[in-house]
């Protein structure tokens, strides 16, 4: 088993916004060997305390084939996506869902990248970025 730094991004599952229980089986992609990542930062704004969750997932592209289709991409950006994260150290986290605010603050599509690969050994990958906010703190 190799080395992995502690805040990386293990493996993660992307389920609708709207399902009924979010313990449904959900979207799961191989990700890229350490190339993922989960980042939570704590700002003010006027006042207001606000958590801004952004996970960036990386994948090979023959494997992010489903990121890629225009119904998840839709869901992604209209609808949102509740996203449970397994992070390198073990710790999981539900992120897009609360239990006071329900689906109300889901992960949504900030950007996607496919990237060709610089040579025939390297591998093309897609990169997508999910973001949300939340305001539920207090």
């Amino acid at each position: 088993m190799s080395y992995k730094p502690v805040g990386g991004v293990r493996s993660v599952s992307l389920h609708a916004a709207n399902a009924v229980g979010i313990n449904r089986e959900g979207l799961v992609v191989e990700l890229a060997e350490d190339r993922s990542s989960y980042v939570e930062r704590l700002r003010v704004d006027d006042g207001v305390v606000v958590v801004e969750h952004t996970l960036t997932l990386v994948a090979h592209k023959e494997c992010a084939a489903p990121w890629l289709e225009q119904q998840f991409i839709d869901r992604t950006i209209f609808e949102g996506v509740v996203a449970m994260i397994t992070l390198n150290s073990g710790e999981q986290k539900s992120v897009g869902y609360s239990e006071k605010m329900l689906f109300e603050q889901p992960m949504r599509l900030k950007s996607i990248e496919i990237d060709s690969a610089l040579s025939a050994e390297q591998i093309p990958t897609v990169k997508m970025i999910l973001y949300s906010e939340d305001t539920t703190i207090k």
